[in-house]
Order: C-alpha cells, then structure tokens, then sequence
C-alpha cells in the first residue's frame, strides 16, 4: 500500500511551566508516507488527519498505562 512510511517520534524536555510540579517531556510526531497507488492516495486524503491523530492519541493512552498520569 505505501511506497515509503517513516515515523519519527523524538523525545525533548519541554520548557517549564508554573503549572507542572514535575519535568515534562515534549514529543513530536513527524510522518513521511508516500501510497505506491494513486487510487490509495485520494481515498485516505480524506481521512488523514484523523489517522494521525488516532496514533498521537493510542501513543498518548499508552503512556499513561506504562507510567501513570502525573
């Protein structure tokens, strides 16, 4: 289905705010993706933002489980 898909999920300390007791730590999603069909490329269009933000979401749900809420 893709010619090439590349996730990259790096890990910062995020700037202190007066809100958090503790260090946060910043994550950025970046997603390069190319369909090897034309035809695969126009029908998730319409749904690739939702896609994305799925996975930000299962990420964010699953660090939760492993570390807790802080």
């Amino acid at each position: 289905m893709f010619r090439h898909l590349s996730t990259i999920w790096p890990f910062s300390p995020a700037p202190p705010t007066p809100q958090a007791a503790a260090p946060q730590t910043r994550v950025d999603l970046y997603l390069a993706y190319a369909f090897a069909s034309p035809i695969h490329a126009a029908a998730i269009q319409t749904v690739w933002d939702k896609v994305s933000a799925l996975m930000v979401e299962k990420f964010e749900q699953r660090v939760r489980e492993v570390h807790g809420t802080r």
